[in-house]
């Protein structure tokens, strides 16, 4: 199929061989003449050889679900800005293969069977991007990297590796974006990451991570979002942030993790952090005392069973609030109280049975609160659940018991809100716990 294509353009394909013709498509650019070449289920690139003209203008190829297996030299245009060999079964490739490749911008090589070896891009002086996802690399060589003065993103998930040694990246001056997730990192030496003071998004999620020095992340000062989710670690150590002023993104879901009131000290600009289906049981007055950013803080999952009255203290700017899937049992009158701008409330799922009448006072921007699967008792006003509708609890149940006017959605199934117990007496107001 011929797309966008000049006069002179046609005379270049009768010339190229059959192969071409059948397996691959080229579009012209109408603004700078330049070519994107895609192909399909090729065996060989060894036709970009046969007509130099054509060859300089081409600025892309795109090889897709491909039998490439070996590349050999010299067979890549040099004019060329994005290279796609994704998925090509490539296992081998030549000392030279890239030598000529100076303009080079892009290239992705994910889904190969490919080995690193020392130096293979060091003529790429103009890359900006590498995808080396889903291959089979075992291991990081700093020289591995050399000539790569210009890179920004480093995409490295899907491989084999099992440790980073000391500074694998150190000559990656322009990296900004590095990922590791998915593969059998266990241990990170302290200073993996040394030298990438451009770095702003570092991903190390699922992997095997059990412990990590505090030193580990000290060059990474411009750092905005940071994943270490499902890994194995079981604490950090105090100093772990304390180069991170510029993070705003920490995911620590799926490890093993208890929380210290120390532990985010650093992150004054945080605004979202997730500690989902991890083992805090507690959480003290004081534990997020250095992020006052947060706007969204998730703790689903844990095994919280008990909260310190000034647990949020000072999170003015939190908006919305996961605790669901816990095994909390009483929340004090004023645990919520510095809460001001929270606007959704995730409760569902604990082993609540009772609440103060100024749990939520104060909550003013809150839209929704969600208790279902609770064991709330309460002994006024008298509202029950209406069983058989599925509009959200009146009005006066939101002024009355939670002290919010204008509160949208407050969702209570399988709650049954009494005033008397089963001697007919009144229940009291909550005590103090």
């Amino acid at each position: 199929m011929l797309r966008s294509l000049f006069p002179w353009a046609i005379i270049f394909l009768m010339q190229l061989p059959p192969s071409f013709q059948e397996n691959c498509t080229y579009e012209t650019s109408w603004i700078d003449k330049e070519m994107i070449v895609t192909c399909e289920n090729i065996t060989s690139l060894d036709f970009f050889k046969e007509d130099i003209t054509f060859n300089n203008s081409v600025s892309e190829i795109v090889c897709l679900d491909c039998n490439l297996v070996y590349l050999t030299d010299n067979i890549f245009p040099v004019s060329i800005t994005i290279l796609r060999l994704a998925n090509c079964n490539i296992s081998q490739i030549s000392n030279s293969v890239f030598t000529d490749l100076a303009l080079l911008e892009e290239l992705i090589l994910t889904s190969n069977h490919i080995n690193l070896f020392p130096e293979i891009f060091k003529k790429l002086m103009s890359l900006r991007t590498l995808h080396l996802a889903h291959n089979h690399l075992h291991s990081l060589e700093y020289n591995y990297f050399t000539g790569l003065d210009q890179l920004e993103y480093l995409f490295l998930e899907g491989n084999n590796l099992s440790s980073i040694d000391a500074e694998p990246f150190r000559i990656l001056k322009s990296l900004k974006y590095l990922y590791l997730d998915e593969n059998n990192i266990a241990e990170l030496d302290k200073n993996a990451f040394r030298g990438l003071t451009e770095l702003t998004i570092l991903s190390l999620s699922h992997n095997e991570i059990v412990t990590l020095s505090g030193e580990t992340f000290n060059d990474l000062t411009l750092l905005e979002s940071l994943y270490l989710d499902n890994n194995y670690l079981l604490s950090l150590p105090r100093e772990l942030f304390y180069n991170q002023a510029s993070l705003t993104y920490l995911d620590l879901s799926g490890n093993d993790l208890q929380l210290d009131e120390t532990l985010f000290e650093g992150l004054n600009n945080l605004l979202v952090l997730y500690l989902k289906n991890n083992s805090i049981s507690h959480l003290k007055n004081g534990t997020f005392q250095y992020v006052p950013s947060l706007t969204l803080l998730d703790l689903d999952e844990n095994l919280i069973k008990s909260i310190d009255s000034c647990a949020f203290q000072n999170l003015t700017h939190l908006r919305r609030l996961h605790l669901e899937n816990n095994f909390v049992e009483y929340i004090n009158e004023d645990t919520f109280s510095d809460l001001v701008k929270l606007e959704i409330l995730y409760l569902q799922n604990n082993s609540l049975d009772c609440l103060h009448n100024n749990t939520f006072a104060g909550l003013d921007s809150l839209e929704e609160l969600h208790l279902e699967n609770n064991n709330i008792t309460y002994g006024e006003p008298v509202i029950c659940k209406n069983e058989s509708s599925n509009e959200n609890i009146d009005i006066q149940l939101k002024q009355d018991l939670f002290g919010i006017e204008d509160m949208k959605k407050v969702l209570l199934e399988d709650e049954n809100i009494v005033t008397e117990n089963a001697d007919g007496d009144a229940l009291s107001e909550c005590g103090n716990k």
